[in-house]
């Protein structure tokens, strides 16, 4: 909510904040819906989907693309990190059988899918 609420303050009112509450931080001005109900109920073309902490081993990102958003932001760790499928979320090639030894075997599910990504940080970031 915190995020969220930040985000409505710079970009106004058009900012729709959700959760699933499933963490029992549920706030004021958090609509409570999950991923999947809230895409289906708000995304456009014009839709840039915010993500903080995806959970660990789940992938929304497929499910972001499908709605037709025009783009989305994730926020948390990548790349082995604690956030989303390595595989699935981030294109790690570490995520498919076989992989190990950081040789990509197919084009990652984003790139397939007309998106673009761009990992911003590794180490002290803080973006305002």
């Amino acid at each position: 909510g915190r995020m969220g609420n930040y985000v409505r303050k710079v970009w106004g009112g058009d900012v729709i904040v959700t959760d699933d509450w499933s963490w029992g931080l549920g706030k004021d001005g958090v609509e409570n819906i999950d991923y999947k109900k809230a895409l289906d109920k708000y995304s456009t073309p014009s839709t840039c989907v915010i993500v903080s902490w995806m959970p660990q081993g789940v992938d929304w990102t497929r499910e972001i693309r499908k709605s037709g958003a025009i783009g989305y932001v994730l926020v948390g760790e990548s790349w082995d990190g604690c956030c989303g499928r390595d595989w699935e979320t981030w294109g790690n090639p570490n995520g498919i059988k076989g992989g190990e030894d950081g040789e990509a075997f197919e084009t990652p599910l984003h790139e397939r899918d007309g998106y673009d990504m761009e990992v911003v940080g590794g180490g002290n970031v803080q973006i305002s």
